[in-house]
């Protein structure tokens, strides 16, 4: 008799080890019983061993899956943080490549307060209008990452920066007479930004449908501004250039169409401060005359992204 209880008992133990499996709830209401090897936005791989002892692998549709159960959700805290603990790292998903591209508007941060003191010559409306225009302009990007696994990735980022100021301004001459003088100024400034890239997702929804991600890049800037006037000013064109460190901290909301095509609408802070500048002109003879300076203060570059994305997985 106690044989047998004791065989009841392990064969009890053996029936219930084997129904703690995962299970996948589809859309129609339909229930497998499986094992679940791997969950990505797309799909869930898994495998199923039929009647005659044989095993299969398999996959689901995310969208045709209503919601699934893994084994370690139905174990107790500490062997589930201990399973989970061993897993590895590096679980890329079926589509490990992200190529995005965006576009939109950039405002520059800086209030430029040094040089328009310098613009006593025009008035204050004029003054307004012409750092309004500088401290405004495009914006456009393009980042490419290698997924990890689901929510982190490493890569590259490229973004642009352009704005154009111009200025037509009467300025009177200094004479007993009243004349004046037009006084023609055009001034475009250009940054390049390249950064290597840390990428971060958080999924906000079952579906995987949208997901808010993060992206982190310290890089390098070059910069360029180009200053064109006309000839009643001391040195007609000037050219600035400068190489500085910057970095950037995105933020997106990102909805995917399909597993391999997603949209974002994006908002970014970028940091930069210019303060060492090679300085080229022509002088009075037609010759170009290259300078290095440092400023004593450094000029703040720092502005705010907001733009549109789109992005392909492969």
């Amino acid at each position: 008799m106690k044989k047998a209880i004791v065989l009841f008992l392990l064969m009890g133990t053996f029936c219930c080890a084997g129904m703690a499996q995962d299970k996948i709830v589809t859309v129609d209401g339909d229930t497998v019983l499986c094992r679940i090897l791997d969950v990505s936005a797309e799909k869930i791989s898994y495998e199923r061993r039929l009647n005659d002892g044989r095993t299969v692998g398999r996959f689901i549709s995310s969208d045709r899956v209503s919601e699934y159960f893994r084994e370690s959700q139905l174990l107790p805290e500490r062997e589930r943080t201990s399973r989970e603990s061993r897993r590895s790292f590096f679980s890329l998903p079926s589509r490990p490549f992200r190529l995005g591209i965006e576009g939109g508007y950039g405002h520059m941060l800086s209030s430029f307060s040094d040089i328009r003191n310098s613009m006593s010559y025009v008035s204050s409306e004029t003054a307004d209008q012409y750092f309004s225009d500088m401290k405004n302009g495009i914006h456009l990007g393009a980042d490419f990452h290698l997924l990890l696994n689901e929510y982190f990735g490493i890569g590259a980022k490229y973004s642009f920066f352009s704005s154009e100021a111009e200025l037509n301004e009467q300025i009177p001459m200094p004479s007993s007479v009243s004349l004046y003088y037009t006084l023609s100024q055009k001034e475009n400034f250009y940054f390049n930004y390249v950064a290597p890239s840390l990428f971060f997702r958080q999924w906000l929804d079952k579906d995987r449908r949208f997901a808010l991600n993060e992206t982190l890049s310290p890089g390098c800037l070059f910069f360029r501004e180009e200053l064109r006037s006309d000839v009643y000013s001391a040195n007609p064109n000037v050219l600035v250039e400068s190489r500085q460190f910057a970095g950037s901290l995105d933020v997106s909301l990102e909805y995917y169409l399909s597993p391999y095509l997603s949209v974002s609408a994006n908002a970014g802070a970028f940091y930069a401060k210019i303060k060492k500048t090679k300085v080229s002109y022509v002088d009075a003879n037609n010759e170009v005359q290259t300078q290095s300076s440092e400023n004593d203060k450094p000029i703040d570059m720092s502005r705010l992204n907001l733009s549109a994305g789109l992005h392909v997985y492969f």
